[in-house]
């Protein structure tokens, strides 16, 4: 059986801030959003893959 903790915060509200988040960190070439969130599959155990370069 999997278990699993709801994320206490709405992902999809917070997505749209990521990358001036992001933006901040001269380090960071690239993101790249996949997997379920990027295709629009998003389903209950859902994740949020994200590269990093």
């Amino acid at each position: 059986m999997i278990k699993f903790r709801p994320i206490s915060h709405n992902v999809r509200e917070l997505l749209p801030l990521l990358p001036d988040y992001l933006e901040k960190d001269k380090d960071i070439y690239l993101t790249y959003l996949f997997g379920s969130f990027a295709s629009g599959k998003v389903r209950k155990l859902s994740d949020v893959d994200i590269a990093v370069l």
